[in-house]
């Protein structure tokens, strides 16, 4: 059996290559950023799919929640 690459398949090689932590990933050029942006693939349909990228905040130290 063969599988046909479908939109799917290239959104979860993505959101894993920017969920992976690490200094040296293959496919991913620049440094790490997992610690700061999150990566979900999704589906809908068998032909359609994409990636939602969440991305982490940091508090400003300057922020005393007053």
């Amino acid at each position: 059996m063969t599988r046909k690459t479908k939109a799917w398949h290239v959104a979860q090689k993505l959101a894993d290559i920017i969920n992976t932590a690490g200094a040296s990933v293959a496919g991913r050029f620049g440094p790490d950023q997992s610690g700061v942006i999150h990566a979900q693939a999704w589906a809908s349909g068998p032909s359609t799919g994409g990636v939602t990228l969440t991305f982490a905040l940091r508090k400003d130290p300057r922020d005393s929640g007053e």
